[in-house]
């Protein structure tokens, strides 16, 4: 993979993403949902996990020498959105 460009792989629901760092490795980040038939919900042993990066993602997955680690250590987050208006304050962005 190129070291200093983002990739990306979306899916229909869900994407990954892997960021470059400055060593030349990447942070990888999965927009996924939380619950549903296919979710970080369901997807509870290292099976699980296998299979799921093994049918979404193949070509990441031998760039990932610790996916299972990473997918169990990591915390899950939201991704929020926030709408205001107006969105700046005294013609100041």
């Amino acid at each position: 993979m190129e070291k200093n460009a983002l990739h990306i792989w979306p899916r229909k629901s869900f994407m990954m993403i892997a960021l470059p760092n400055p060593d030349g490795s990447f942070t990888c980040t999965l927009f996924w949902e939380f619950e549903g038939a296919r979710s970080f919900a369901t997807t509870k042993t290292n099976d699980d996990v296998r299979r799921f990066f093994g049918e979404e993602f193949p070509d990441a997955v031998p760039l990932m020498p610790t996916l299972l680690e990473d997918f169990r250590q990591n915390p899950t987050g939201s991704l929020v959105t926030i709408r205001c208006a107006p969105w700046y304050y005294r013609n100041k962005v």
